[in-house]
């Protein structure tokens, strides 16, 4: 790992994205999207692309600051408003603009009459729900509100409230290691909303709390000039060297 940031570290910067995309401009897909994207024409129903997490919560929640949280998040990242649809029989994104709040995008259900199974159930199909890639939105927020439980470790011994949270998202807009950082940044945005006075922390890439210049477009932009160049000549020789042949079995 301390290879690969150091490789990254030192990249040239004629091999930096450039914002060369515009918001609600029809743009190409990536490689890896354009693959997910013609699977999801294949199997609309097939959910093997959702990317979902849940949460238990212990104590009070503050919904309104969530709701207001979760706003900050989808306006920082284009990523988040994006859509894909077809023009010309090739498949585009498309970023909306703005961040307008839809019911598919947080919902709140009270399953304070629950018990385990059932909340089970609910989590394991909710996660695997199907999203419109043409409608959107490609995330969605599930906040499921949990009847007071026993504090042991409260020498009280009071009733906490509960809550479990769930974010799914499509791999289109999203990976694992995307993930755990929008759950990052959605905490900082729900703490600073709540009023706890947390702060978003600031790197190399500026605060957390700051749009984001780069589009998804724009890595798709990067990635078909670059393959076009004799350095992406040069990776497509090397996998067609290392896939030639016959490839080994895999039983899963």
């Amino acid at each position: 790992a301390l290879l690969l940031l150091d490789h990254l570290v030192k990249l040239p910067a004629a091999a930096a994205i450039q914002p060369v995309a515009s918001v609600a401009e029809a743009a190409p897909l990536t490689y890896d999207q354009q693959a997910m994207w013609l699977l999801h024409q294949l199997l609309p129903v097939d959910t093997s692309f959702n990317v979902a997490g849940a949460a238990r919560i212990t104590g009070a929640m503050d919904i309104p600051a969530l709701r207001r949280a979760l706003q900050r998040l989808v306006a920082r990242h284009a990523a988040l408003r994006t859509t894909f649809t077809v023009e010309n029989g090739q498949p585009v994104q498309i970023v909306q603009t703005s961040p307008a709040p839809t019911p598919e995008l947080f919902v709140e259900i009270d399953a304070a009459g629950w018990d385990e199974a059932a909340l089970h159930n609910f989590l394991e199909q909710e996660a695997h729900r199907p999203f419109n890639l043409e409608e959107g939105p490609l995330l969605r927020l599930v906040l499921l509100k949990r009847a007071s439980r026993e504090d042991s470790a409260s020498r009280e011994n009071s009733a906490a409230p509960e809550a479990i949270l769930l974010l799914s998202l499509n791999h289109l807009i999203t990976d694992f290691w995307s993930m755990a950082l929008l759950v990052q940044e959605l905490y900082w945005f729900y703490a600073s909303a709540a009023g706890s006075g947390t702060e978003a922390p600031t790197s190399t890439q500026g605060s957390a709390t700051q749009a984001i210049e780069l589009l998804p477009a724009d890595y798709a932009h990067w990635q078909a000039q670059m393959l076009a160049t004799p350095q992406g000549e040069a990776l497509r020789d090397y996998w067609l060297e290392k896939l030639n042949g016959d490839l080994p079995r895999l039983d899963l």
